[in-house]
C-alpha cells in the first residue's frame, strides 16, 4: 500500500508563518481555490473482484483505501463485503440470519455499518467490528421485527440511518448502544450521512416533497433545490459541505449539486441530461455519475472544484484494464484521492467494484496550498461581512493533517474479519 507522505511539523510551521501575511492581505494575489491544475493526476484501475458471484459494488472507502460494499456470492445471494487494501482480499461479512446484506459505511477505526436481512425476512441496520455483526434493532416493532437501514458512521462510532415506524420513515442516531429518533418533525426522514461535528444530511418531507437537509443541534436546515421540486443530500464532509442530487427547473431532470456556505450550486453534467453526486471529500473533490452527450452512456466523474471531468478519460492508457473497463459511477473518494467506483468489463459484461487510484498520491503540500487559498477567500469574505476561516483555524488544520499523515504511515486500523 502507498501511504500518504507526511509533512514534518517544522515544515507545516514554516508554511503557516511564511504564508501568514499572504493569507490575510487584501492586496495579495489570490489563486482561486477552484484551480484544477493540482488535481489532474492520471489514475490506475484495480478490480476488487467478487465473493464468488459475477457482480459487486462499492459503497464507501476509508482513509487507507479499504473499501466496503456488497457482492453476489456463488449461490446467487448478495452479501456485504470488506476489501482490505494491504492484503488485496475481499471478505464476506455474513448476515444477521437472512440471505442478503449490504455494507454502506466504514470509519478509520475499522467499524463497518450496513443493513442485513434477518431470518424472519425483515431488515435491520448492523455494525461490524472484531469479526462480528451486531444487530442495531429498529425504532419500533410495528411489523413484527421492525425495519431499519444503517447508512453512515462517524469517527466516534455514532451511526445514522432510518427506520420504518407507524408514523412513516424516521431518521435515527445510534450511539452508546441505543437507537434514538432524530426528532425531526416530518412525515419522512432519511438520514444518509453525518460528520464528526454531528451534522446529518439526507432527505426529508416537511411540505409534501422531499428536500435535502442538514440537521445539527436540533436545528433543521432545508437546503432547497436547483429550481425543481425535490432534492437529496447524499454526503457531508467535515466542513459541512453537502453534495447530492436535485430536480432542476426542467421538472424530472436531476443534476448533481454542491451546497456550501448557504448556497446550492449546479455541478452540471458530462454533456447529457442528468447527473448525481455521491461523495465529497474534505478537500472538495466530488464524485458521482452523469449521462454523456446524447444520453448515450452513464459515466463516473470527478469534480475538482472547477469542472466535471469524465473519470474514464483520466485513467492512464498504459493500464491493462483501460481498453476494457468503463467506469459507470463514482461512489466515494477519500482524502488521498482514491476513488471507489462501479465499472463494467466489456469482455465479460460483469459489473464489479473498482478502486481508482491516482498515480501520484495527493500530498500534504497540495492540501496546505488548498487551505491557504481557502483562507484567502474567507478573509476576503469576512471583510464584506461573510464568514471567515481564521489563521488559527488554518494552523490547527495543518497540524491535524501532519499528525494524521504521520499516524497513517504507521498503522492502518482494519476490522478483524472472521
Amino acid at each position: 500500500m502507498r501511504y500518504l507522505r507526511s509533512t514534518p511539523l517544522a515544515v507545516v510551521t514554516s508554511l503557516l508563518l511564511g504564508f501568514g501575511t499572504f493569507a490575510t492581505s487584501a492586496s495579495a494575489q489570490q489563486i482561486p481555490i477552484d484551480n484544477p491544475t493540482p488535481l489532474a493526476p492520471s489514475y490506475t484501475l484495480l478490480d476488487l473482484g467478487t465473493l464468488g458471484g459475477t457482480t459487486s459494488a462499492p459503497t464507501a472507502i476509508d482513509s487507507f483505501g479499504n473499501v466496503v460494499g456488497y457482492s453476489s456470492t456463488a449461490d446467487g445471494s448478495s452479501h456485504a463485503f470488506y476489501y482490505e487494501i494491504n492484503t488485496g482480499l475481499m471478505a464476506d461479512l455474513g448476515t444477521l440470519g437472512g440471505a442478503t446484506s449490504q455494507a454502506t459505511a466504514i470509519n478509520d477505526n475499522g467499524t463497518i455499518v450496513g443493513t442485513s436481512e434477518l431470518a424472519s425476512g425483515s431488515y435491520h441496520a448492523f455494525s461490524y467490528a472484531n469479526g462480528a455483526l451486531t444487530d442495531l434493532g429498529a425504532l419500533d416493532d410495528y411489523n413484527t421485527d421492525g425495519v431499519s437501514y444503517g447508512q453512515a458512521i462517524d469517527s466516534n462510532g455514532n451511526i445514522v440511518g432510518y427506520s420504518h415506524t407507524t408514523n412513516g420513515d424516521h431518521g435515527f442516531l445510534y450511539s452508546g448502544g441505543f437507537m434514538a429518533d432524530l426528532g425531526i418533525d416530518a412525515s419522512t426522514v432519511h438520514a444518509y450521512s453525518l460528520n464528526d461535528a454531528g451534522t446529518v444530511t439526507g432527505a426529508y418531507d416537511a411540505s409534501g416533497t422531499l428536500h435535502a437537509f442538514t440537521f445539527n443541534g436540533g436545528v433543521v436546515t432545508d437546503l432547497g433545490t436547483l429550481g425543481g421540486q425535490t432534492s437529496f443530500g447524499q454526503h457531508v464532509n467535515q466542513a459541512g459541505d453537502v453534495v447530492g442530487s436535485s430536480d432542476t427547473i426542467d421538472r424530472g431532470v436531476l443534476h448533481a449539486f454542491l451546497y456550501t456556505q448557504g448556497v446550492m450550486s449546479d455541478l452540471g453534467t458530462l454533456g447529457g441530461s442528468t447527473s448525481s453526486a455521491q461523495w465529497i471529500n474534505n478537500f472538495g473533490l466530488v464524485t458521482g455519475a452523469s449521462l454523456t452527450f446524447g444520453d448515450a452512456e452513464q459515466h463516473a466523474y470527478l469534480y475538482d472544484g472547477a469542472q466535471m471531468s469524465d473519470l474514464n478519460k483520466r485513467v492512464t492508457t498504459s493500464d491493462p484494464l483501460a481498453p476494457f473497463v468503463t467506469l459507470q459511477q463514482g461512489v466515494a473518494v477519500n482524502d488521498g484521492g482514491s476513488i471507489a467506483a462501479i465499472g463494467i468489463d466489456s469482455r465479460t459484461g460483469e459489473v464489479h467494484a473498482y478502486l481508482v487510484q491516482p498515480l501520484v498520491m495527493m500530498n500534504d503540500i497540495y492540501y496546505t496550498t488548498y487551505m491557504i487559498e481557502r483562507s484567502n477567500v474567507s478573509a476576503a469574505d469576512s471583510s464584506s461581512g461573510g464568514g471567515a476561516m481564521g489563521l488559527l483555524e488554518l494552523g490547527s488544520f495543518l497540524l491535524l493533517i501532519a499528525g494524521r499523515r504521520w499516524n497513517t504511515r504507521r498503522q492502518a486500523r482494519t476490522p478483524q474479519c472472521a
